[in-house]
């Protein structure tokens, strides 16, 4: 999980697999993680 945080929302959008959907949901989660998603 830690690793995808460094990736940034654009390379996460083109990650195989990681559609929008995929990263609102880790958004969501890293939020209730009381992390922050720059």
């Amino acid at each position: 999980m830690k690793d995808l945080l460094y990736l940034g929302e654009e390379r996460l959008a083109e990650v195989p697999g990681l559609g929008a959907k995929s990263v609102e949901e880790i958004r969501r989660r890293v939020r209730e993680a009381g992390l922050i998603f720059k």
